[in-house]
Order: structure tokens, then sequence, then C-alpha cells
């Protein structure tokens, strides 16, 4: 993890969302095991994910829009992620934003991408409404009122 963490930082927009979808997909499948080195100390992926996920809303936020299309591409992929706490309580807020991109980005690859996860954003939304439980292969964070 700590060379994801040191790319998720990179001048690349695709080394850099890669490096953060990584560190989600790591984090989500942590079952928040303590290090190799030591028993005594707390896995440091809680706190990288944390950092990923602030990352992800940095790119959506980003004035270069291959930055934007890079977070457009990570939030399709990664907020699917089950299990992952940082994440899923951001989702609305990023869903926004991947909303807000489709409809107003100044770069029409960035509003295309944007606008086919939104789509995708919005049926997963509207299957976990009708689902009374998380599906199999959904996402964990449909919004039940249950």
């Amino acid at each position: 993890i700590p060379t994801f963490i040191e790319l998720k930082g990179d001048a690349q927009h695709r080394v850099r969302a890669n490096a953060i979808r990584s560190i989600i997909e790591v984090a989500s499948v942590d079952t928040g095991m303590t290090t190799a080195t030591s028993t005594s100390l707390p896995s440091p992926i809680p706190t990288a994910a944390a950092n990923a996920v602030e990352s992800l809303v940095s790119m959506l936020t980003d004035d270069r829009s291959p930055h934007r299309l890079a977070g457009v591409w990570l939030a399709s992929r990664t907020l699917h992620q089950p299990g992952e706490p940082h994440l899923s309580t951001r989702v609305p807020e990023i869903a926004a934003r991947v909303m807000e991109l489709a409809k107003f980005d100044a770069d029409p690859s960035v509003r295309h991408r944007a606008t086919a996860t939104a789509e995708r954003i919005a049926r997963d939304t509207r299957l976990g409404w009708l689902s009374p439980t998380p599906r199999e292969n959904g996402p964990r964070w449909a919004w039940n009122a249950a």
C-alpha cells in the first residue's frame, strides 16, 4: 500500500486514478488486520482509504479536464465497492458531483463519461430502493429505508 499512497499524488491523471482505485479496493477487503511487522500496530489501510476518497473528490473538482475525466472513470469503478465505509459515507456527495459534471462540464468527453456514470448510479439507486436487502453483486450503499 505505501507505493499506492505515493502514486495517488502523481501528476499523471491515469496513474493517480489507478492508485486511488487500488487503495479503495484494498480497503474494501481489509478486515482490520494488523501490520505484518507488529501485532500491536493497527493497519494503515483505513487512513489510506480516507485519504484516497478525498483524492477522488479532488479529482472530480480539478481544474484540468483530464483529471476530471479520470475522476469520473474512478467514480464509476469504485462507487460499488462493498463494505468501504470511507467511500460509502461520501457516495451522495460524489454522485452529485458526477451529475453536475454530466450537465455542466465544458469538456464534452467529461460530460459524456459523467452522463454514463450518472445513469449507472441512478439505475443502481432505483434497484436499491426496490430491493429490501443489498444485491449480491450490487452496491452496498443502496439507500434503503429499512
